[in-house]
């Protein structure tokens, strides 16, 4: 399936700066997941740049829709401020600055990120892969045991075995093998949607380096990544569905279920090795005792929240034993900033992406692929800690692909 480039562009804007504000997004998003966080401010920064220079050259999009997200935004911010002030717990400085710079990343990423697709489609695609494949090189040389360290990266660490083999996961060049394997997808994604713009994007080349880096996503072999890919990829198989018509959707829909049953019935016969090969004796590994606490601490201050990220770090300490994230962006969403900043932030994008959807239903096939991003992000926030506005690279990817399906006019597809 190809879908050919959107023809929508204002005569103000240009290729070359478009392309430099997507760059400047994807690259320092990317260089926050390096190394063992000592890329981490300077990604963010280069990052945040590339917002503010989008805020600062573009001007908004359809005006109703840009309402609702300005309002929203100013909205949170507000709420996240009443928070700080009432709040007893005392957060620092960069606590404080991180939960307000949410609502102000997430709004321009919101209004602008669709501008993605008036820039260079084809280098940042060839931007996305070339990372992806050193990302993926170094994971491997560091699972055989090739490397354990580079320069500026550190060390380059091993964990659980990687599904089905005898050999260990590897963090590649970003801090943890969970990291890898949600950035590695992530890329995956960027990879193939933006090549999928370009003439040759049914090239052999293409195809086989998408195929390359989609398995290089299982280095990392992270259980939470495994399911975000297998919603994701089945939300967008119905949507390709949809878009067929009635005798190939018949065909579709036998082939789908002969395929699940197959598998299934694999499943089934091999239920014992399936069990090891995905780790599902470790259960939930902590988390379910982790949401419960999250559960009570938000329960404690449920409209506004405790105002600073990071807020649940020190509670879960006192109620579990251990001081740890939420693993939860929901809960963590709920603890830092109430029902109140929940609804404006995943509230907000859970109802802009069903309003997109409605929108287009007669043209979805070109939001096939950024749809599929934004239900990777949406399941895999709820085993990870991604917030709504972050700077990481999977949140400014899937909040990008986000602003494209609300505010971008979608070309026909050619398949």
């Amino acid at each position: 399936m190809t879908v050919s480039a959107p023809a929508y562009q204002h005569s103000y804007t240009s290729n070359t700066v478009a392309t430099f504000v997507t760059v400047s997004i994807i690259s320092g998003a990317s260089l926050s997941y390096l190394g063992n966080g000592q890329f981490s401010f300077p990604g963010y920064a280069l990052a945040f740049f590339g917002i503010a220079t989008a805020a600062l050259l573009y001007p908004v999009p359809a005006l109703g829709r840009t309402y609702i997200v300005v309002l929203a935004s100013v909205t949170a911010t507000l709420g996240t401020l009443a928070a700080m002030v009432f709040s007893p717990y005392e957060g620092g400085a960069e606590d404080a600055l991180q939960a307000l710079v949410y609502p102000i990343t997430g709004l321009g990423l919101l209004l602008f990120g669709w501008r993605l697709l008036t820039a260079n489609t084809a280098l940042i695609s060839r931007l996305c892969a070339w990372i992806a494949a050193v990302n993926a090189a170094v994971a491997i040389m560091g699972s055989i045991g090739w490397i354990s360290h580079l320069p500026l990266i550190g060390s380059i660490e091993t964990g659980r075995l990687i599904f089905g083999t005898n050999l260990p996961s590897s963090t590649g060049l970003f801090g943890n093998v969970n990291y890898y394997s949600t950035g590695q997808a992530v890329l995956w994604f960027l990879f193939v949607w933006l090549g999928a713009c370009r003439r040759n994007s049914e090239s052999i080349p293409f195809l086989l380096m998408a195929i390359v880096l989609f398995f290089s996503v299982f280095i990392g072999s992270s259980r939470g990544v495994l399911a975000a890919l297998l919603v994701s990829l089945s939300f967008g198989l119905a949507m390709y569905w949809v878009t067929l018509q009635s005798r190939d959707r018949l065909w579709v829909a036998l082939l789908s279920c002969l395929t699940v049953s197959l598998f299934s019935f694999a499943i089934l016969l091999s239920w014992d090795a399936v069990y090891h090969i995905l780790r599902l004796e470790r259960g939930l590994n902590f988390r379910d005792a982790l949401w419960r606490a999250g559960i009570q601490i938000w329960l404690e201050r449920p409209l506004l929240g405790w105002g600073y990220a990071g807020a649940a770090t020190e509670r879960l300490g006192e109620m579990t034993g251990r001081e740890a994230s939420l693993h939860n962006g929901y809960l963590e969403s709920l603890v830092r900033s109430g029902i109140f900043g929940f609804l404006l932030s995943y509230g907000l994008a859970i109802v802009l992406f069903i309003f997109s959807l409605i929108k287009n239903r007669k043209n979805l096939r070109p939001l096939i692929w950024p749809a599929m991003l934004v239900i990777f992000w949406l399941v895999n926030t709820a085993v990870r800690t991604f917030s709504f506005g972050g700077l990481g690279l999977l949140p400014v990817a899937s909040v990008t692909a986000l602003s494209v399906m609300v505010f971008y006019r979608p070309c026909l597809a050619k398949s």
